[in-house]
């Protein structure tokens, strides 16, 4: 499936829970990324250099087993699930997470007398899953396995005064596969609102062939945002 028709199934998904039991999350930040760019002799670049990127996401957070609505239920699972009141606690604390994102992976170097920069813009869905730990005071720490598709939607190298467009290189174009995890803090404003800030780390996966470049990205990313919780 192509990535626009992953994006189009999200976007129905996002409207039709709307009025469900789950927050919309909604945040900004920015990204440092590495280039692990290997070369085909097996050697890798240290030339390559961090450079700052922006990061934008948008993209709905819920409790695998939601209480109040499992309550309401009279399904085979609500019955399992109530006659398993510590199993059914334990998963209650357990989020997962689906988003719409938009990244600016960029690198920056030098070799020798030469210049040259890397900026790219990609759009992705990203996936997570983990606990959340409640505290005191409206306080509550999550911690979560990500996973996501990324695809390139502009991406420019410039070499001193010589400028590449990146859509033509596979190492760029192809769609990304990054894994990595996610700590955030969370802090309730009222029952509608909460802000929250959070750090991630990712990488993508791109084996290494023998013979052939590989490169990979490596983002780490603080961002701040707002969780917004339907009004019942």
């Amino acid at each position: 499936m192509k990535l626009k028709s992953l994006l189009q199934l999200l976007s129905i998904f996002l409207i039709s829970y709307s009025g469900q039991s789950q927050q919309l999350k909604v945040g900004l930040g920015n990204n440092l990324t590495n280039y692990q760019f290997t070369n085909s002799l097996g050697i890798m670049n240290d030339n390559l250099k961090p450079s700052a990127g922006n990061h934008l996401l948008i993209g709905i957070e819920r409790p695998v087993i939601d209480t109040l609505s499992l309550m309401s239920k009279y399904s085979k699972l609500a019955f399992y699930l109530g006659n398993k009141p510590n199993f059914t606690k334990v998963l209650t604390y357990l989020n997962y997470e689906i988003d719409l994102n938009y990244n600016q992976f960029n690198s920056v170097g030098d070799l020798q007398n030469y210049t040259f920069s890397y900026q790219t813009n990609f759009i992705g869905i990203q996936f997570g899953f983990g606990p959340q730990i409640i505290l005191k005071r409206g306080y509550s720490i999550q911690l979560k396995t990500q996973f996501s598709l990324n695809k390139m939607i502009q991406g420019i190298q410039e070499l001193n005064t010589h400028f590449v467009d990146l859509n033509n290189n596979s190492q760029f174009s192809n769609i990304q596969f990054l894994t990595g995890y996610e700590i955030g803090i969370t802090k309730k404003i009222n029952n509608l609102f909460a802000g929250y800030i959070s750090y991630q780390s990712s990488n993508s996966i791109n084996k290494k062939i023998i013979g052939s470049p590989t490169l990979n990205f490596n983002p780490t990313c603080i961002s701040l945002g707002i969780k917004i919780y339907p009004s019942k």
